[in-house]
């Protein structure tokens, strides 16, 4: 057995497992939809709810302690496939679970803010061509397209990310992400 050094037993407790990280930590990809309406105003438009979202004026709860009132009003709309899966495919599911709500999804365009996001963490640099077939379909449901690259050692925020998302268990277990 491997002593693991004091120091290093709360990485323990936050990776949720042995000593070693998750092979593929040194990277985290995720796309999903961001809207700047509340989980009400979404499911008018798309007949569906968000899988998170809050209204202007909901307590924030965070790390277990309220923070006032929201400020404004955001939903977000995931793809479906976890992180470790390629962009390509994480937004072709985004778009497979909205284009049967493209009416809904062109007028709540209009009316507010809505995005199609893409968030990146690596460790090194990150070069990525958005397939055009997608960008078609993106652009007939007009939408926004946005990348967010995060390039440098990311390891304990993208593990952090991962255990709010469900993807891991760790120290945030059942916290709602």
């Amino acid at each position: 057995m491997i002593k693991v050094p004091k120091r290093t037993v709360g990485a323990r407790r936050l990776l949720g497992h042995g000593w070693m990280p998750h092979p593929n930590d040194d990277e985290y990809r995720r796309a999903y939809l961001l809207v700047e309406a509340s989980p009400a105003d979404i499911a008018q438009f798309l007949g569906f709810a968000p899988d998170l979202g809050w209204a202007e004026g909901d307590d924030w709860i965070h790390e277990g302690r309220s923070r006032g009132p929201r400020k404004f009003s955001r939903s977000f709309i995931e793809c479906g496939l976890d992180d470790q899966q390629p962009l390509a495919d994480q937004i072709a599911a985004l778009l497979d679970r909205l284009e049967p709500s493209d009416d809904g999804l062109r007028a709540m365009a209009v009316e507010c803010e809505t995005t199609l996001e893409c968030v990146i963490h690596s460790r090194g640099s990150f070069n990525w061509t958005l397939d055009f077939s997608l960008q078609e379909r993106i652009a007939a449901l007009g939408i926004g397209f946005e990348i967010a690259a995060y390039p440098g050692d990311y390891h304990e925020e993208i593990t952090r990310y991962r255990e709010r998302l469900g993807f891991r268990r760790g120290e945030n277990e059942g916290e709602a992400g």
